[in-house]
């Protein structure tokens, strides 16, 4: 890819506030550069101190910076010429499946050195960050009982490692295509810097705030295998919008806002996701989109309940995210909450949103405006509450 900012020659510009931001810059470095020379002792010090003075009169980078500085602008699409700028794709499918015929009939320690070695330790930050949460003090033993699990599951079930390579196959197509499908309904969209497809463990995918998504290969298959027919796209759309998202809202420009980490907008950001990748993909069914049976089975009433319960315990209750949005049990809470249920809360929150906002204005509302919005979408359901105990009909006539 070309960059035209650090490989043209030098552009002058005769602007007063130009010269005023090149005058102070030019100071500021001048000082600097004159310490530098003094404390240099050899003639290759000032030719090289003279060689950068003159680099910074003229607003020059050296070529040679392109090399290394020339990535792929995603805060500002119009600096590029393509409106869209490109990203790297990772697939681990081809490491993973050296691992497994190397490991598969090896007892599990030898299993765990050789995954160490050929698949976490090159992507290792992608693991810290991503898969193992190492703020724990017992991510080691998270890692060991997951691995031990899902070996386990590949030395039993053929079609799991069958499925696995078959999804890894696919994955430059799936991204090609989801990709090409999110522009057309967001034209302003960029995307993540790197996208993964892995052997995750414990996500079938994720996206952070560093510009990286991961879809876990091994979960989305099992899934798929085991719990209800999902459609892969659905996936790829919900982790796609969560970076557009992250942009459009201007979530690091509020990072250190209370409002950016509150519950409320952590509400709104799962299930906006949920509704754009059922809303994008036609046919899609709500099973889908929030990827549980479970959920689906939830009454109207439930809903409500929920709601009531969701205002009155993130107000006062820090394990809020452990309660509402965790993935594999049930929460924490108790047999009161089902797994993951905040999710479902937050697509009727936006569906209701919805039905009075345009898709581009919800998502570019920064995390202040969306939290108001929210909160008054949660009470209009609570407001429909009419105990505060779970109803008898939680779920759906003839469930549970």
């Amino acid at each position: 890819m070309q960059c035209e900012k650090y490989r043209s020659w030098p552009k002058f510009s005769l602007s007063i506030d130009g010269l005023l931001v090149r005058f102070w810059r030019n100071l500021v470095m001048a000082c600097a550069l004159k310490n530098f020379l003094s404390s240099s002792l050899c003639a290759g010090g000032l030719v090289r101190g003279l060689l950068l003075l003159l680099f910074l009169v003229l607003g020059w980078n050296p070529p040679t910076l392109a090399n290394t500085i020339c990535t792929p602008s995603l805060t500002n699409p119009a600096r590029s010429t393509n409106p869209h700028p490109p990203y790297q794709l990772i697939n681990l499918g081809p490491r993973f499946a050296e691992f497994w015929q190397q490991a598969q009939d090896k007892p599990f320690l030898e299993q765990l050195a050789l995954w160490d070695q050929l698949i976490e330790m090159p992507n290792q930050r992608f693991y810290d960050a991503m898969v193992w949460n190492k703020i724990d003090p017992d991510w080691f033993f998270t890692k060991y009982e997951r691995l031990e699990a899902f070996f386990g599951e590949l030395a039993h079930d053929p079609t799991l490692l069958k499925g696995m390579i078959q999804e890894f196959a696919r994955f430059e197509e799936n991204v090609a295509a989801n990709t090409a499908r999110f522009i057309k309904y967001f034209s302003d969209a960029s995307f993540p810097q790197v996208i993964y497809a892995a052997p995750a463990i414990t996500f079938n995918g994720k996206a952070n705030r560093d510009l990286v998504v991961g879809f876990g290969i091994d979960r989305i298959v099992a899934l798929n295998q085991y719990d209800f027919q999902r459609n892969s796209n659905v996936l790829y759309t919900h982790e796609f919008f969560h970076i557009y998202h992250a942009r459009a809202s201007q979530m690091t420009r509020y990072a250190r806002a209370q409002a950016s980490n509150s519950a409320e907008f952590y509400l709104w950001r799962e299930g906006l996701a949920t509704y754009f990748s059922q809303f994008m993909n036609p046919g899609t069914t709500e099973v889908e989109a929030l990827g549980s049976q479970e959920l689906d089975q939830i009454s109207d009433d439930g809903v409500y309940w929920l709601a009531a319960k969701f205002l009155a315990e993130t107000s006062r209750n820090q394990n809020w995210h452990a309660h509402w949005f965790n993935y594999y049990e049930s929460s924490p809470d108790g047999p009161d909450l089902p797994a993951r249920c905040g999710y479902l809360l937050g697509l009727r929150v936006a569906q209701i949103i919805a039905q009075f906002y345009s898709g581009q204005e919800m998502a570019h509302w920064n995390p202040l405006q969306a939290q108001a919005i929210v909160r008054d979408a949660l009470k209009i359901l609570a407001n429909r509450n009419k105990s505060p105990k779970k109803p008898a009909n939680f779920y759906r006539e003839n469930n549970r």
